[in-house]
């Protein structure tokens, strides 16, 4: 058993040095996604044993015009010993255009050997898509002649598997299985949420009596795109704050910071530079998050910090 834990970790190590390909932003984009990973893995719901709230907010590329916006609100908690369920909801803005989700989520955990389980997750809700015409001509060939806004409803179905252990992880999902279309020809509009698939992987290390090191990755695709990748390192001191940095493949570099303010209290905040367009356009990305622990246990007695 214990070689077989080694192994693990080792594959967790050669995923991270693998070199993938970066591509357009289509779902809404996660730098701290390591504190509210079941938006984007449903298998992870319930893995903390505990119920928490998660609150996290995006200002993408500041400075420029229309740039993302993304907020997010998650209730997680335990049903039974087994199984855990979520609440998820957040708000996606780019330009005229609004992304409004809510889904909910449950997971079953299986203990799969003496030292990981294995979790089933599934993701069902809705999303309503808004776009309003007030904001600006779409179609540069025609005056617009309405400020009627346009909103669709779409159903949300995703799946995801997510395998750990005390110190690694490694999870597949699917968060949304049905893709999202809308066509309007005559406005120029072509609204297309495709699947989107993600790789989830990390590993931690203890480097000295009172810090831990976690490398990690998100992969991402989309189908009929590039895979995209973001690589990160995080160092937890004293089981009280995190400091890190972050690379997303040709798109921008990040530095993480975090605080356990209590027992029950994370702070967290990120700076995404932007490294694929010239910076004078953008002030970077600012992403801050927060995190309350309603459980009556301490979460400084798990080696875990994902």
């Amino acid at each position: 058993m214990k070689t077989y834990k080694i192994n693990i970790q080792l594959i967790i190590v050669f995923l991270l040095c693998c070199v993938l390909h970066i591509t357009a932003q289509q779902e809404a984009q996660y730098t701290q996604y390591m504190y509210n990973t079941s938006i984007i893995n449903p298998a992870y719901t319930g893995s903390e044993k505990t119920f928490k709230i998660s609150l996290l907010h995006r200002s993408q590329w500041v400075n420029v015009p229309g740039a993302p916006i993304t907020q997010t609100l998650n209730i997680e908690g335990i049903l039974k010993e087994n199984l855990g369920a979520s609440l998820n909801i957040s708000k996606d803005a780019i330009g005229p255009s609004q992304d409004f989700i809510i889904d909910a989520n449950i997971a079953y955990h299986i203990q799969l050997n003496a030292y990981g389980k294995i979790a089933l997750g599934i993701k069902a809700g809705v999303s309503k898509f808004n776009l309003d015409l007030s904001q600006g001509n779409l179609n540069p060939n025609q005056t617009m002649v309405t400020s009627n806004n346009i909103t669709k409803t779409f159903s949300r179905i995703g799946a995801g598997l997510y395998y750990y252990t005390d110190k690694t992880y490694l999870g597949v999902s699917v968060p949304n299985l049905l893709e999202s279309k809308y066509e309007n020809l005559d406005l120029n509009i072509n609204y297309n949420l495709k699947n989107h698939y993600y790789i989830i992987a990390g590993t931690i290390f203890d480097i000295g009596e009172n810090t831990r090191f976690k490398p990690a990755l998100l992969a991402k695709v989309a189908s009929g795109t590039p895979l995209s990748l973001d690589l990160s390192a995080n160092f937890l001191f004293n089981e009280k704050f995190i400091l890190g940095a972050a690379y997303r493949l040709d798109a921008a570099v990040s530095a993480l910071l975090g605080f356990h303010a209590s027992n029950n209290i994370f702070l967290g905040y990120a700076y995404d530079y932007t490294t694929n367009f010239k910076n004078e356009y953008t002030g970077g990305t600012h992403e801050l998050c927060i995190r309350i622990n309603f459980s009556r246990s301490s979460i400084y007695k798990s080696p875990r910090f994902f």
